[in-house]
């Protein structure tokens, strides 16, 4: 087959996209495997499932790998990857490719600190964070015109208080929210929240 942009691969559902993001959302059954496609945007990638997987870059031999839930870490893709990927686990694989887009905004972006908060990557494009906390813990996000995309890594709820309104969110393992607006957003963990969260603050 031709090559095809990661984009278009058909394992590869486009869940939601804007002018920063685009999250990818992939899961392979046990014995299935993708096409060849390739990666070339900037992304921040995250693991749902603890699955045993091959991948095989193109003409290369292929190596086997385990994915960890909750996983989350920033790739660059300075070099296009080009490969294919298949799970030859007795469980499902789940992962998601959150493909940063467009160019930064150029205005100052305050680094998260607090209780609970702890960077995992800080790049041109957003900064990553992760979230842990207990119930009734209080999260602040300051105002932002680029945005944020709040990911759970597993189940959890949250009250998200925000100039338009208030929000109940029952969150489960790869759903998302994004978050944007002129005031501040306050996020409110109403559970424990074992896996936490990925938060990525676009520029």
């Amino acid at each position: 087959m031709a090559q095809l942009p990661v984009r278009m691969e058909p394992r590869h559902h486009n869940v939601f996209e804007n002018d920063r993001i685009r999250i990818l959302d992939i899961n392979l059954r046990p014995g299935d495997t993708t096409f060849y496609h390739y990666h070339e945007t900037p992304s921040a990638f995250v693991f749902f499932t603890h699955t045993l997987t091959v991948t095989q870059p193109y003409g290369k031999q292929p190596a086997e790998g385990w994915s960890t839930a909750g996983d989350f870490f920033y790739d660059a893709l300075s070099t296009p990857r080009y490969h294919r990927v298949w799970n030859v686990d007795t469980g499902w694989f789940h992962v998601n490719d959150m493909e940063l887009l467009g160019n930064p905004s150029g205005k100052p972006v305050p680094i998260l600190t607090g209780v609970g908060i702890k960077q995992v990557f800080n790049e041109p494009r957003a900064t990553g964070y992760r979230i842990n906390g207990k119930a009734g813990q209080k999260i602040e996000l300051p105002a932002s015109s680029s945005g944020y995309l709040l990911m759970s890594l597993g189940q959890a709820g949250i009250l998200l208080l925000k100039d338009d309104g208030v929000l109940h969110l029952i969150m489960q393992a790869g759903h998302y929210q994004w978050l944007s607006g002129n005031k501040s957003i306050l996020l409110e963990l109403q559970t424990e929240a074992p896996m936490g969260f990925a938060l990525v603050q676009m520029k």
